[in-house]
């Protein structure tokens, strides 16, 4: 399937899917504000251990993906395997498909193997991102037994008149960016487009540790060319947003391998209708959302010689009641939502359907004086008129001094996943009868966060968590038939450490920010015996113990530096733990003007990318590029009219 144009072709078929469709779909994880000249309410969806990307880091990255962003940013665990080439993330030791990514609350992940290639999702067209840790995540979905990240825009009504930003960036192995974004409104109503291009050669050279000598070598057949385009209309009362992304890219051969020419092209198309604030007073929210999901994956290889050609569809739908008390601080909400799933696939015996509804309800209390503030989630899914396992969530924070600048919380939850289309369809070796991954989780938090006089302001935390997850899903091949197919054979068990300091300041002229964050994770298949009797207490393949960033930018009159460190340790690529790679540390340095009145909206920077030369492997025998350089230039204007 062929979009032309687009956004067009988005709309239609998101018109035809709300024609037949219930409602359905994930709330975005955000607060929806409610206000009338007497009263504002927040109604509030996920108000416990969120992490945002700061404003001043989002600027960064806009000629890179979301996995870039998290992995520099977040104790998130980014799986690469190289530049422009598939990238997953997972949580606390969880896998990729444990893992939800939402996009302005619509959940991403493939119908089929329940991941999302981080690569399509490009930043220059976003407007930022979060990530959603424990088990506060069952408010958008089911499935997230770690955490769940949220990327899109900011949907809100900007001032009457014109504004834009236009970006350019060129770097080493034959990397080149664009990214545009325009902007209207007429006060009431607001407008914005955007556009992004990228492309890479990748061309750079690696050490090949598998040959005699280890020597030198150049990557090859690893080109790399993205379109993206969002399109997107904001109203008081409605707000439309679609998004479009195409990605083709040359796989290139392993360490170990000649190269069999594989070469894949990826389609990711997204639009969403909301309509918000359609009761008085505003004590109440009636809210309502439809959208659609495309997503095609053409995979084409000559040694052998394949093309498959993959798609899956969602239709879904969502309606949420709230209603606030305000004299007790208390607000209260439902949602009803479905969601149609699809594919069509070779791979398939005809068309695989999936329909899942869910019912939501929550509870949220604050104290006056915001001491104490109560969260209760309450999920129930419908899957194939099968009642799914009951998830609840609780969550308390307490901040027991006279001003809340300090905070102990505690969240205890139960999740569950069920099997992707993949599992149970797949025509060879496909299990119909695998049973849903499911599990329980606990954590506490104890925090520190004020804004101090004279614009300082310091932000740091510890958080300690639990996780037990059974009936996890894995593919072995059959004593029999050798045919590799789905069991719910694993027991896991994940714990670990997640510790962050933020510090932001202003004086006179200077202006600086620091920031680190550690995560220590411990994840263990707790299975015995068995085909994977073997790996009992040990732990699990790409699973990390050690992550962490430092960062800090000082700046001066427009000009910046930033530095930027980041640690993964070793991982283990056997389920024995008998063979790992190594823990490795890159470094990157960013330099950069911000003009001011003389040339006001305009910014030069230059930057290198692993600093320090690194050579490590992220997956095995995936080779990633040593030191490269980058310089661009970006333009931001504001036209306003009274």
């Amino acid at each position: 399937m062929k979009f032309a144009p687009l956004h067009i072709m988005l709309l239609l078929a998101w018109t035809a899917a709300y024609g037949q469709v219930p409602i359905d779909s994930i709330q975005r994880i955000d607060t929806v504000e409610v206000s009338d000249n007497s009263i504002k309410v927040k109604f509030v969806s996920n108000p416990f251990n969120i992490q945002f990307i700061d404003s001043a880091d989002k600027v960064y990255y806009q000629s890179s993906s979301l996995g870039n962003l998290l992995q520099e940013n977040t104790g998130v665990y980014i799986k690469s395997y190289g530049p422009g080439a598939l990238a997953t993330t997972g949580f606390r030791g969880m896998g990729a498909s444990q893992t939800k990514v939402f996009w302005n609350g619509i959940p991403i992940n493939s119908g089929m193997n329940g991941t999302i290639d981080l690569t399509n999702l490009p930043m220059g067209v976003f407007d930022g991102a979060s990530v959603s840790f424990g088990g506060n995540t069952i408010q958008a979905g089911s499935g997230s037994f770690g955490g769940a990240v949220n990327v899109g825009s900011t949907p809100k009504i900007l001032p009457k008149g014109l504004s834009g930003l236009a970006c350019y960036e060129v770097g080493s192995f034959g990397t080149h960016s664009t990214a545009l974004k325009l902007s209207a409104s007429t006060g009431k109503l607001s407008g914005k487009i955007g556009f992004l291009y990228r492309r890479a050669i990748n061309d750079f050279e690696f050490k090949n540790v598998t040959v005699f000598g280890e020597p030198n070598q150049k990557q090859e057949y690893a080109n790399f060319i993205q379109y993206a385009s969002i399109a997107e209309l904001y109203h008081k009362h409605f707000n439309i947003m679609s998004f479009v992304s195409k990605t083709d890219r040359q796989i290139p051969p392993t360490m170990l391998s000649a190269n069999s020419f594989q070469n894949q092209s990826d389609w990711l198309g997204l639009i969403k209708l909301e309509t918000k604030n359609l009761l008085k007073p505003s004590s109440q929210l009636l809210h309502f959302e439809s959208s659609y999901k495309f997503d095609e994956i053409n995979y084409q290889s000559k040694l052998p010689e394949i093309d498959s050609r993959s798609q899956t569809h969602a239709a879904m739908g969502l309606l949420r009641y709230g209603y606030f008390i305000s004299k007790q601080n208390i607000q209260f909400q439902a949602k009803l939502e479905h969601t149609s799933l699809w594919a069509v696939t070779d791979n398939f015996d005809g068309i695989k359907y999936q329909p899942i509804s869910g019912f939501i309800g929550s509870s949220f209390y604050q104290s006056k004086n915001n001491k104490w503030n109560v969260n209760l989630i309450l999920r129930q899914e419908l899957v194939y008129n099968l009642l799914s396992p009951f998830l609840p969530s609780f969550t308390v924070r307490y901040a027991p001094l006279k001003k809340p600048y300090f905070y102990i919380s505690t969240n205890i939850f139960r999740n569950y996943r069920y099997p992707t289309l993949n599992d149970r369809y797949w025509s060879v070796g496909g299990n119909p009868d695998l049973q849903q991954e499911k599990g329980w989780g606990t954590e506490g938090k104890v925090g520190y966060d004020k804004s101090f006089e004279k614009g300082f302001k310091l932000e740091t935390s510890i958080n300690s968590y639990y996780l037990d997850v059974q009936n996890w899903i894995l593919w072995l091949p059959e004593s029999s038939t050798g045919i590799w197919t789905p069991e719910n054979v694993k027991r896991v068990k994940s714990r670990g450490v997640e510790a962050l300091i933020k510090v932001d300041g202003k004086k006179n002229d200077w202006t600086y920010r620091f920031t680190a964050n550690y995560h220590f994770s411990k994840a263990t298949n707790e299975t015995s015996g068995g085909a994977i009797g073997s790996s009992e207490g040990k732990l699990l393949i790409y699973t990390p113990q050690h992550l962490g960033n430092i960062s800090g930018m000082v700046g001066y009159m427009g000009y910046y530096l930033q530095y930027r460190q980041h640690l993964c340790g070793m991982r283990y690529i056997t389920s024995d733990n008998s063979q790992s790679l190594p823990a490795f540390t890159t470094g990157d340095l960013r330099l950069g003007k911000d003009f001011g009145k003389k040339l006001k909206g305009l910014s030069l920077y230059i930057a290198a990318e692993n600093l320090w030369n690194a050579e490590y492997q992220n997956i095995a025998w995936r080779p990633m590029p040593g030191r490269s350089f980058s310089g661009g230039v970006r333009f931001e204007f504001a036209v306003k009219k009274k």
